[in-house]
């Protein structure tokens, strides 16, 4: 191990192994750092992202993934989005916030994103099939 730039990468791989170990993950879009403790820094699902980073990789990774693998991902972030940043689920156009900090589109958790129920139109989703997940800006 001669070459400066290999034995440089190696080091730089053996840091990031070790700062996880110590609960420390890496962003796979901006490669910031954040603690594992702090559950809402990072959405982890087909690769750990941070919240600043989510809408962007939303956009470009989801459309290249299985369709069963996008309902389980759109339904973990909807989820998380809740649970850590106060996201709200807007079924309603009309209901929809002006400038929210983020908004994604999730299938609708009661027909599964058919738009339909039991052969009639979804009620909870207006028969889109979707729902919008929303963060609005804190007053």
């Amino acid at each position: 191990m001669n070459d400066p730039l290999v034995r440089i990468q190696t080091d730089l791989e053996n840091i990031k192994q070790g700062l996880e170990l110590l609960g420390i993950k890496q962003c796979s879009r901006c490669g910031k750092f954040y603690r594992s403790a702090d559950h809402g820094a990072l959405f982890e699902s087909i690769e750990v992202v941070c919240y600043a980073c989510l809408g962007d990789w939303w956009k470009e990774k989801i459309p290249h993934v299985s369709t069963s693998e996008r309902y389980t991902v759109e339904q973990s972030a909807k989820r998380w989005l809740c649970a850590y940043h106060k996201a709200i689920v807007v079924r309603h156009l009309k209901k929809l916030p002006q400038n929210p900090t983020l908004k994604i589109v999730t299938a609708c958790e009661t027909c599964g994103g058919t738009a339909a129920v039991d052969g009639r139109w979804c009620s909870n989703c207006e028969g889109r099939g979707t729902v919008w997940v929303v963060v609005v800006p804190e007053p």
